[in-house]
């Protein structure tokens, strides 16, 4: 055993190194005070021995005195002495690339022993942290530390560096001069997969709460969690994501409870009662859309409601094979969009509570139906998905012909005509009939008696509207241009009309469009000229116009006096100009491909007087464009991340 002690008027530390055959042990701490023991396994004993003379070499010139315990001996190759060296810039560089070494070789440990034993040597942190940034949000290692590990490699660099930042002494410069505040994303999804650096990363998240601050983690490929680990985690605030995490006991549940921020467990297939009852309590919201059952057991039930009450806008759950009544109750309270077409049964009780689900119900994994479960689910007012249905009996097509929403057959091929009469009957808004691949005349005189708007491919909807008395969406995607008879029908239809198929608009379509009322899909569109833009904004219906990728301002002028709905989800850019013009539209305005925003031009947007404004695909926004959209009096559509730091600044007035 070699002994070596550092000791000043700040410290009083001690560092031991032996060599067992190929067995490496390293001992440090605090003379008369902690300690921690490192082993280390090599190839063999001349190899161990190597690597404690490299060790040796390296805390020699960290100011370490070789002792037998009462008095200084000598020191690895230099005369006995009585205060450390002053080492040369070579030998400093050689200590920094001899860490980088280790790190490539896998010596996590060993080199958190040498930065422990470190701490007062700041030049060793600064060379080590040189060319390393926090940009963009991510951390950024140095060229330096990237090269220590192999190229696809991408994740470990950035541990490596955390590691080092951590190790710092908290008063220390280099340490001050990282704006931690500017962090928003870890990636540690590759890393994970590799079990020797799971300590790492635990002993990492432990450090990070200390910096207060919010952050997207990903640990993507984290298979199972200690309960350590998961208290660990729980303290970082903001995203994060655990996507391969197969299992969760009670108590890592309960620790993950107290997690602040968005929380994804979508690999989570089975969950007991317990670890239910204790995410049930998370402090944000949560996805679980990987869940095969929910059950009626007390934790169960706690779930559902908590899974019901955080979703924003949609609640996924299409793995669900099993879904108890008391859970299906909890769960129809969502106020949103509720997926559950993984469930290829459902019983009478649970289709009773889940028909009190106000808005989009999807159950297109169901592919028969039994009467009374028919009879439950046309008791709904919302949107009801029931794609998986391939034929469907006269009886619960009258059942659901009650229903008071949008109704989705398009999994049927044909339908009788008794079916088709009831089916006219449908109390709701849509009927979704797409699938149909033949009509007789019986069933589609019958269905042209339907008064809301019916959905059927586009030579069955002409066949239709020849019998019918009631104008309701047309569907006409297939056609590349308007012929007299689709220009006569299409001409009295105040339903949705559906032209996507066209790639340029004449003057005759033009006059067509202009008496349309209803919705209207013109998204093949590729340019738009100003009077086809004059037009267009006088409709009075929605609009969708998401096949255009740039607009003039003269156009964006004239689109901005629009009532309707208007769908421009082909810009992937927006000027000023266009954003303040875009302002002036009263209806929704959907720019769902903007992936950015600037400040000037978030500023225009806050002042859109429509009652939506839908900017579902910006992938970041700055302090400033988040605190000028935090001033739209409208529903704002943004992704959950982007949400939050918006309402933040809602919450404070827009003030900074």
């Amino acid at each position: 055993m070699r002994r070596f002690e550092f000791v000043d008027s700040t410290s009083n530390k001690f560092w031991e190194v032996v060599t067992e055959g190929p067995k490496l042990r390293v001992c440090f701490g605090h003379i008369g005070g902690t300690w921690h023991e490192i082993d280390k396994l090599l190839d063999d004993a001349e190899k161990a021995s190597l690597e404690m003379e490299k060790l040796i070499w390296i805390i020699a010139r960290m100011g370490y005195l070789e002792t037998d315990g009462t008095s200084v001996v000598n020191c690895v190759g230099e005369p006995s002495m009585k205060k450390p060296l002053t080492l040369s810039p070579a030998e400093r560089k050689t200590i920094v690339q001899e860490i980088l070494l280790m790190y490539a070789n896998g010596q996590w440990e060993m080199v958190h022993n040498v930065l422990e034993t470190a701490q007062d040597k700041e030049w060793l942190f600064e060379q080590l942290l040189n060319g390393c940034k926090i940009e963009d949000g991510k951390l950024i290692p140095s060229n330096a530390i990237n090269k220590s590990f192999k190229k696809e490699d991408k994740n470990s660099p950035i541990l490596a560096m955390l590691t080092i930042i951590l190790c710092n002494p908290s008063n220390s410069k280099t340490l001050k001069s990282f704006k931690f505040e500017k962090l928003k994303e870890l990636d540690f999804g590759a890393v994970v997969k590799d079990g020797e650096l799971l300590p790492w990363i635990s002993r990492v998240l432990r450090l990070m709460p200390s910096f207060n601050i919010l952050f997207n983690l990903d640990l993507d490929g984290l298979t199972s969690l200690s309960d350590g680990a998961a208290e660990a985690l729980s303290k970082i605030k903001g995203s994060m994501y655990l996507r391969d995490l197969k299992s969760l006991s009670s108590g890592e549940a309960k620790a993950l409870s107290a997690h602040e921020g968005y929380l994804v467990l979508d690999g989570l297939t089975i969950l007991s009662d317990g670890s239910a009852e204790a995410l049930s309590k998370h402090n944000g919201d949560l996805s679980l859309s990987g869940l095969v059952s929910l059950g009626d057991s007390p934790g169960h039930v706690a779930l559902a409601i908590k899974l019901a009450s955080d979703a924003v806008g949609y609640l996924n759950l299409d793995r669900l094979t099993t879904l108890g009544p008391a859970a299906a109750e909890a769960l129809s309270k969502h106020q949103g969009e509720l997926f559950l077409s993984g469930l290829k049964s459902l019983g009478e009780a649970a289709a009773d509570a889940l028909s009190k689900h106000e808005g989009k119900l999807d159950l297109s994994g169901l592919t028969s139906l039994s009467e009374a479960v028919a009879e439950a689910l046309g008791k709904s007012e919302g949107w009801l998905v029931l794609d998986g249905l391939i034929n469907l009996s006269d009886e619960a097509a009258g059942y659901l012909s009650k229903q008071r929403g949008a109704l989705i057959l398009s999994g049927l091929t044909s339908l009788s005509v008794t079916a088709a009469e009831v089916l006219s009957k449908h109390n709701g808004h849509k009927l979704n009939l797409s699938g149909l691949e033949s009509l007789s005349d019986a069933v589609a005189m019958a269905l042209s008696k339907y008064e809301g708007v019916l959905w059927l491919n586009a030579s069955l909807k002409l066949q239709v509207e020849k019998f019918a008395s009631q104008k309701r969406e047309l569907d006409l995607s297939g056609l590349e241009s308007l012929c007299d008879a689709t220009t006569e029908v299409s001409s009295q239809q105040n339903g949705e009309l559906d032209l996507r198929g066209l790639g340029s608009l004449g003057s005759a379509t033009l006059e067509v469009l202009r008496q349309q009322k209803g919705e209207l899909d013109l998204s093949g569109l590729k340019s738009l000229d100003i009077a086809a833009a004059e037009v267009l904004s006088q409709h009075e219906g929605g609009l969708d116009l998401s096949g255009l990728t740039s607009l003039s301002e003269a156009v964006v002028e004239a689109l901005g006096k629009s009532k309707g709905w208007l769908v421009l989800d082909g810009l992937t850019s927006l000027s000023v100009n266009a954003a303040e013009a875009l302002s002036q539209q009263k209806g929704e305005l959907y720019l769902g491909d903007l992936k950015s925003l600037s400040e000037a031009v978030a500023e225009a947007l806050s002042k859109h007087r429509g009652r939506k404004l839908s900017l579902g695909g910006l992938e970041s926004l700055s302090d400033a464009a988040a605190r000028a959209l935090s001033k739209h009096e409208g529903v704002l559509w943004l992704d959950y991340p982007l949400k939050r730091k918006v309402e933040k600044y809602r919450k404070q007035g827009g003030k900074k």
